[in-house]
């Protein structure tokens, strides 16, 4: 972070990936091209991280089991509803950041996470222009956190498939 933080671009591995070095001292000269073109791709950027949280959604306390059960039914179609609503939401909210690489959202439970490789000297500008699209989905989104700038991570594609296919 301190090397990001001053200014020194590189090309950030996964946290709490593991790299061998012998398999780093083999790299072919392809593989070698590969990753400075990796680090070509990122350089001068930096990576937000836009976290969007719903409201959470409980179910009904129904005694007998087979009112459970139906809540419970319910109580799911309802989540994935609203995880729909959520990335479509998200999506929404990043069409105005067209101008930045967009990881695909993840949806998980109650919240819908996307990250933006912007370039490092527009961070307020897109933070500020984050938080005024999701004003407009102040029903739907209980919080709105974006971290960042961060190294970036999810725009590497350094990833355990890729650390194998570049051991091969």
């Amino acid at each position: 972070m301190q090397l990001f933080e001053a200014g020194v671009d590189f090309l950030p591995f996964a946290p709490r990936a593991s790299y061998c070095t012998s398999v780093v001292r083999r790299l072919t000269l392809n593989q070698m091209n590969d990753l400075q073109a990796r680090l070509k791709k990122t350089s001068g950027y930096g990576q937000l991280t836009v976290r969007l949280t719903a409201q959470r959604l409980d179910m009904d306390g129904s005694p007998d089991v087979p009112s459970w059960l139906r809540s419970r039914q319910i109580l799911q179609a309802r989540r994935r509803e609203q995880e729909k609503v959520l990335e479509a939401a998200m999506v929404e909210i990043m069409r105005g950041a067209e101008s930045a690489a967009a990881t695909a959202p993840l949806v998980r439970h109650n919240q819908c996470t996307c990250h933006l490789l912007i370039p490092r000297q527009a961070q307020d500008r897109f933070k500020s222009l984050i938080a005024k699209r999701a004003a407009a989905f102040s029903g739907i989104v209980r919080n709105l956190d974006v971290t960042g700038l961060w190294p970036p991570y999810a725009f590497s594609e350094i990833t355990a498939a890729t650390k194998q296919k570049d051991a091969a």
